[in-house]
């Protein structure tokens, strides 16, 4: 019976722990791109860094005005029937290089020219620091402006 009761007791300590929340982020980036024609199909990679600005936060996690320094890399396969991009990145937050979250995001719908763009997904995988456990996923919407600017705008829920 005592280590039933340890049990719930450590469960529920668990669970006082454990975090979730929302927020939304926004901000700008630039993407360096580079292409190949195959046939019919288009191959892009693209060396993408951006900083995102979060508000409307709920939860302990994060707090409005933090900042999400984003490096990534983007591979990107287009044929004249389809666009599928995903891309893989490392965000920092604050600046704090001990606080890095893992992410991989993905888009099969719009392009990356000049006044083009599209929704997609952004998953956080994990992390270090206080972000060791996160998990949780992003919709984006990005707009592409001339010269590889981005504009990118995002709604966030994760645990921890």
């Amino acid at each position: 019976m005592k280590f039933l009761l340890s049990m719930f007791i450590s469960a529920l300590s668990f669970n006082a722990i454990a975090e979730n929340g929302t927020f939304d982020m926004s901000g700008t980036g630039l993407a360096r791109m580079d292409s190949i024609n195959h046939g019919q199909t288009t191959y892009l990679i693209a060396d993408v860094k951006n900083s995102q600005t979060i508000y409307n936060h709920q939860g302990a996690s994060f707090k409005d005005g933090d900042i999400l320094s984003l490096t990534g890399i983007v591979m990107i396969r287009k044929t004249p029937n389809s666009f599928d991009l995903e891309g893989y990145g490392t965000g920092v937050v604050n600046a704090n290089a001990d606080n890095k979250i893992f992410l991989d995001f993905a888009r099969n719908q719009g392009s990356v020219s000049s006044g083009g763009g599209g929704k997609g997904q952004l998953n956080m995988i994990g992390g270090t620091g206080k972000y060791k456990n996160i998990k949780g996923s992003c919709t984006y919407d990005v707009k592409y402006l001339p010269k590889g600017a981005q504009l990118i705008f995002s709604k966030c829920a994760y645990d921890i």
